[in-house]
């Protein structure tokens, strides 16, 4: 049974069925009503400085607060909903010497390691750059990015931890030997 509805557009007045009354935030006579609806522009105030910005009528009904840009939005992310340090689920008080005094020791003894590191953490989870399996068994569990050359940084070579560690007990193995052969 139809009912009669006016177009939130045009203000004709329209007959729906029941369930498309229902299931609809907004009630127009045609889908092309609803397109210029929805794409009619509405100015409205930023929340967080108040500045006026024109947004879509859709923003408007899918967004409860509206920002002018990406910075005021920050801005408001930061005051009202911080998501970082202690006000993370998963905090644990931090990297301090106290508590991870080997990490901090690295660190600082291993900077540009551990700026390397850091900057292909970054890569992969922007998909910039794409884990590859073990280049010795094909694994793709447990993947890790091995440095040859640090001044390289995206020169990577992909290895499971097993196979990771084993090319790093070699180096080191390898340095012993050619430091004991150094010694008078």
């Amino acid at each position: 049974m139809p009912i009669k509805i006016y177009c939130a557009h045009c203000g004709k007045v329209a007959e729906k069925k029941p369930h498309q009354i229902r299931d609809s935030k907004i009630n127009c006579c045609s889908m092309d009503c609803l397109h210029k609806y929805q794409n009619k522009r509405v100015d409205v105030q930023c929340d967080w400085c108040g500045e006026m910005v024109s947004k879509s009528r859709s923003a408007l009904l899918n967004y409860k607060i509206h920002f002018c840009n990406k910075s005021c939005a920050a801005s408001y992310q930061t005051k009202y909903n911080p998501r970082t340090g202690d006000k993370t689920s998963g905090w644990k008080g931090g990297i301090t010497a106290e508590k991870y005094p080997y990490q901090v020791k690295y660190r600082i003894d291993n900077n540009e390691k551990y700026l390397v590191h850091t900057k292909v953490s970054a890569a992969v989870q922007r998909g910039d750059i794409e884990k590859m399996p073990c280049e010795i068994c094909n694994s793709q569990d447990n993947i890790d990015a091995h440095h040859d050359d640090y001044t390289k940084p995206f020169n990577i070579r992909w290895l499971c931890r097993k196979h990771h560690m084993e090319i790093h007990s070699e180096v080191k193995t390898n340095a012993i030997k050619i430091n004991k052969m150094a010694l008078p």
